[in-house]
């Protein structure tokens, strides 16, 4: 009888102490779980295209010194054309002085350069 007592003590404790490891191991699967969500949320978030889109002519999208300006931005000589026809236009149809233009065109410079 002892030993039968014996070895269900040893077989109590070999099943005590494999419930603690299961139980320490399945915690850790939920931890290395939720990381692995974690990540995918991440990974997820750097993939899916920007709702906000990045505005040209901001300083960091504007690249080296003398390079020709982003696609769809139009370059400084465009806007000084621009505002010549502007006022050329104007000026044959008699709607506008040329200091109202040239008010315009100044606020406009500022508005691009950023003042206003």
């Amino acid at each position: 009888i002892a030993t039968h007592e014996k070895k269900a003590h040893e077989n109590w404790l070999s099943a005590r102490s494999a419930e603690r490891t299961l139980t320490e191991e399945k915690r850790e699967t939920a931890n290395l779980r939720q990381k692995m969500i974690e990540l995918n949320q991440k990974l997820s978030q750097v993939q899916r295209p920007s709702i906000i889109k990045p505005t040209p002519g901001r300083p960091d999208f504007l690249g080296p010194p003398g390079a020709p300006p982003p696609l769809g931005v139009a370059h400084r000589d465009q806007y000084v054309y621009l505002a010549e026809s502007f006022y050329e236009k104007c000026h044959r149809e008699k709607k506008i002085s040329r200091s109202q233009i040239i008010s315009k065109e100044t606020s406009t410079a500022k508005i691009e350069r950023g003042f206003w």
